[in-house]
């Protein structure tokens, strides 16, 4: 449900700060100012944070972050949505980018601001996830007055190439409260499934993840270490999406038939969407990239059949 606004509101104007022949500066709807690299293209980057300190987080909540106009968190279009969702025949999810009790930290701070926290501004850092996850729940109990939902997104990203960014005991003082939180209001209502969006090899903290309520983790980076046979060893009740090594593909039939081995042993176990792990990249090509998805549905196909 892409539709609710799950961060500043309202929003900030959209706004161009600055263009040479390199760059695009511009504010952006969460109120993060974006460098734009115009060749190559590439992802903005942020290049200055609203929240740096007390003071501006308090700004920000005060204006952005607010429990007295959850419902212009809603589009226009609500009333007619409803009507879709309650007659619906597809899962329907809150949540997702930048919703996340890192992942929102880090987008809105920068992720040199948020580190420092956490031993500099402890309680600061509570503030934050504390007034959003009243927030969020507020904004979750007026979509369910309406509504029943199948899933909550939580966007992270909180893992890099060789583990987390963080450490356990970070997670646990200052993420874990919050997500039983959430998961407890949710789960009240009806709502068991809970996936969190984490890149990078994150083996070593998933049993925080499943203590704190996690159900499901994607994408499991492929090239990062993660592999979704072993996952699904040590954690057999996990929900797990994604897994293939998209960029792999490019290198053809033989390659394709490797690395779709351990998905087809994995899927054996249930609990499991192979795709993945982001999106593929350009330089797979078409007969390739047919190839692997061909190759693929026949392996789901299969295991309908058993």
């Amino acid at each position: 449900m892409y539709c609710l606004n799950c961060l500043a509101c309202p929003m900030f104007e959209f706004e161009l700060k600055y263009e040479d022949e390199r760059y695009w500066d511009f504010l952006d709807l969460d109120g993060i100012v974006k460098r734009f690299q115009k060749d190559p293209q590439t992802m903005p980057a942020g290049w200055e944070w609203p929240i740096k300190d007390w003071d501006t987080w308090r700004q920000y909540k005060d204006e952005r972050v607010r429990l007295d106009n959850i419902k212009d968190r809603f589009p226009s279009q609500w009333p007619e949505l409803v009507e879709r969702y309650r007659n619906r025949d597809f899962p329907l999810a809150v949540g997702g980018f930048p919703h996340g009790f890192f992942g929102t930290l880090a987008h809105l701070m920068g992720y040199d601001t948020l580190f420092i926290s956490y031993y500099d501004e402890p309680d600061l850092i509570h503030d934050i996830v504390g007034t959003f996850t009243n927030m969020w729940i507020a904004l979750y109990e007026e979509v369910l007055s309406y509504i029943d939902i199948d899933l909550l997104q939580i966007w992270e990203d909180i893992s890099f190439g060789s583990g987390s960014m963080v450490s356990p005991d970070i997670i646990r003082e200052f993420q874990m409260p919050y997500y039983k939180k959430m998961v407890s209001f949710l789960n009240s209502h009806g709502v068991e499934n809970i996936f969190l969006d984490t890149d990078g090899y994150c083996m070593d903290i998933i049993p925080l993840f499943v203590e704190a309520g996690i159900t499901g983790i994607y994408p499991f980076e492929w090239h990062t270490g993660m592999r979704i046979e072993e996952v699904r060893k040590n954690f057999p009740d996990l929900v797990m999406m994604g897994g293939i090594p998209k960029s792999e593909i490019r290198h053809g039939k033989k390659t394709v038939d490797e690395i779709l081995k351990p998905v087809e042993e994995t899927l054996q176990y249930g609990g499991y969407i192979p795709f993945g792990d982001h999106f593929v990249p350009p330089e797979v090509n078409w007969e390739n990239f047919v190839y692997y998805r061909d190759k693929l549905n026949s392996i789901i196909d299969g295991m309908e059949k058993k």
